[in-house]
């Protein structure tokens, strides 16, 4: 099997010019005035002047917004945070009355299980 053939190629040139050969482009060209190139991409101070004021009004806006976010954040987490607070006073509350339950039930069943036994050894 063979290796495919390469194209030829152009040489690229050097990117030095000879002292004395006139490189500069001394006429500018014609453009139509809907052509890109024709357009000037320098602006006078009223241009300048508009732009801002819309970048800065764009920027209110930003900042506006970020604001009203960052506050329905703020407002979110102290609802997150009376709702745990509600929550962990609730788990305290549920945790006393289970040990309640608990100490009383052992209570009962250490008194009950001591008068069995020794029901029990009367019994012998």
């Amino acid at each position: 099997m063979e290796r495919p053939r390469l194209g030829d190629r152009q040489r690229s040139n050097t990117i030095i010019v000879p002292k004395g050969r006139d490189v500069v482009q001394r006429e500018r060209p014609e453009y139509p005035p809907d052509d890109a190139r024709a357009m000037s991409p320098r602006r006078n101070s009223e241009d300048i002047e508009r732009i801002e004021r819309g970048l800065r009004e764009t920027l209110k806006e930003q900042a506006r917004n970020l604001q009203s976010s960052l506050a329905a954040l703020a407002e979110k987490i102290d609802e997150v945070k009376n709702d745990h607070n509600k929550l962990e006073t609730e788990n305290r509350f549920l945790q006393d009355y289970i040990g309640g339950l608990t100490r009383t039930m052992s209570r009962d069943n250490l008194g009950r299980s001591a008068s069995t036994s020794s029901k029990k050894k009367g019994k012998r």
